[in-house]
C-alpha cells in the first residue's frame, strides 16, 4: 500500500512538472452578450492556437463555436504543447498583444427568422486577465471579455482581413491594371517594346 501510494505521488508530480515544463496552460472566457433587438444564437471564440499567431482567422481551428447559456459565456479551453512558459497572467496578455491589435469574436444573432454572423474586435484594454488557482494539470487563466453589447457598432470588426490576405488583395488589384493597361498599349501602340508595368 506504501509504494503504491509513494508511485502515486511521483506520477502527480511527474504530470505537473511534464506540464509546467511544456508550457501548457487553460483558458477560461468568460463574459455575457446583450442585444435588444437581436436573439443571440451561438458564439465563435478564438482558439488559443489563433491567439498564439499559429491560425489565422479563416482555418478551422481558429475558433470554436459554444451555446450560450442565459447569453453568458463561461467555457474553458486548452492550449497544445508549447515552448513557452506561462505564469503570470501579464505575461500571457502582452504576448496575445504581440499577434493581434485586438480579439476577434463571431456572434451568430436572428434577426426576422433570418442567422447571420457579427464581427466583433474587442480592445485588449477593455479585457482584464487572471490567473485562477486550481488542482488540474497545467496553469489556468480567465478571460474576461466582460458585457458584450452587439448593438454597438464601435464595436464591429469592419476589415476582419490579416497582413496576407491584405498583401494578395493589393497584388490582385495591381495586377487587374497592368492588364487593363497592357491590353490598352497592345491595342494602341502594337509595336511598343515589352510589356508596361504599373
Amino acid at each position: 500500500m506504501k509504494k503504491i501510494f509513494i508511485l502515486l505521488i511521483l506520477s502527480l508530480a511527474i504530470q505537473y512538472s511534464f506540464g509546467q515544463a511544456c508550457g501548457i496552460y487553460r483558458i477560461k472566457y468568460v463574459g455575457s452578450l446583450k442585444s435588444k433587438s437581436l436573439k443571440i444564437e451561438k458564439i465563435k471564440l478564438p482558439t488559443i492556437e489563433f491567439l498564439h499567431g499559429l491560425e489565422n482567422e479563416y482555418t478551422e481551428k481558429s475558433f470554436i463555436e459554444i451555446e450560450l447559456n442565459s447569453h453568458q459565456i463561461n467555457t474553458e479551453l486548452n492550449s497544445p504543447l508549447t515552448s513557452h512558459l506561462y505564469g503570470k497572467a501579464e505575461s500571457l496578455l502582452q504576448f496575445y498583444k504581440t499577434q493581434r491589435e485586438s480579439i476577434p469574436l463571431i456572434i451568430l444573432v436572428t434577426e426576422n427568422e433570418t442567422t447571420r454572423e457579427i464581427r466583433k474586435a474587442l480592445n485588449w484594454n477593455s479585457i482584464q486577465i487572471s490567473k485562477l488557482e486550481d488542482d488540474n494539470f497545467g496553469n489556468l487563466f480567465e478571460l474576461n471579455l466582460n458585457e458584450i453589447d452587439i448593438d454597438n457598432k464601435n464595436q464591429e470588426e469592419k476589415y476582419p482581413w490579416d497582413n496576407v490576405v491584405t498583401k494578395v488583395a493589393i497584388n490582385a488589384i495591381h495586377l487587374s491594371i497592368n492588364n487593363f493597361v497592357n491590353k490598352i498599349r497592345d491595342e494602341n501602340f502594337p509595336s511598343s517594346p515589352g510589356p508596361f508595368n504599373f
